[in-house]
């Protein structure tokens, strides 16, 4: 998987600077925020996000966390 730009960020719906990939498959993950743990699966990834999906509603956190392997997470807001 290669992550390249968009030719036209301005162009139709997509309006990211880096394309999103599809992840194969179910790839269930853990979401860590202020309030606790949340399971989720990822859905998509690009170079500077990832969309996850949740069973019940999560509040925007200021700060989360997403455990997705043994030893493999990444930080964000």
């Amino acid at each position: 998987m290669t992550a390249t730009p968009n030719p036209d960020p301005d162009e139709g719906r997509n309006r990211r600077r880096w394309s999103r990939y599809d992840v194969d498959g179910p790839f269930p993950a853990t979401l860590i925020t202020e309030d606790g743990r949340v399971a989720c699966r990822i859905e998509n990834v690009s170079l500077t996000g990832a969309r996850v999906r949740t069973a019940t509603p999560v509040p925007p956190p200021t700060r989360i966390r997403l455990n997705y392997g043994r030893q493999s997470a990444a930080d964000g807001r």
